[in-house]
């Protein structure tokens, strides 16, 4: 199920900005994303959220950074504790619901569920290749929302 959910989200995403369809917003982004999901980067480093709640797909600009001179594995050991870390929350607080590689610099982006119920709110933080977690604050990115 997966593997169906992330190839429609990816084709979703292309085709969106190919016709032109989405409408372009800028600035702090504080309406409407509800929830971080299903994760896809474009070749060129546009990273595509897919907001299950929300009913809508957002394209952040992350850019395209740069390409590491070789591979390298990036291993966090208790991943959710680092990242809870990372957010300022307890690790029960937080749900990890997806992981993408950046096409470019090979970093590793979570979309996390931090709080519960109606208080929870969605997160995106990226994982360099040191291992250390950083909070994207998507207020300060460029993006574009499709409702679905």
């Amino acid at each position: 199920m997966r593997a169906n959910v992330s190839l429609g989200l990816k084709t979703l995403g292309l085709l969106l900005l190919v016709s032109g369809v989405a409408s372009t917003a800028y600035g702090q982004l504080t309406e409407g994303f509800r929830l971080a999901g299903a994760l896809e980067f474009s070749p060129d480093g546009v990273l595509f959220v897919g907001d299950n709640i929300g009913g809508a797909i957002y394209a952040f600009e992350i850019g395209n950074g740069k390409r590491p001179e070789e591979a390298t594995k990036v291993d966090v050991d208790n991943i959710d504790a680092v990242v809870a870390n990372a957010l300022g929350v307890k690790k029960s607080m937080i749900v990890i619901n997806d992981m993408a590689v950046h096409p470019v610099t090979r970093e590793v982006y979570l979309s996390v569920t931090r709080g519960v119920g109606a208080e929870s709110l969605p997160a995106i933080v990226r994982v360099d290749a040191a291992g250390k977690v950083h909070n994207v604050r998507l207020a300060d990115l460029e993006y574009t929302r499709q409702a679905l």
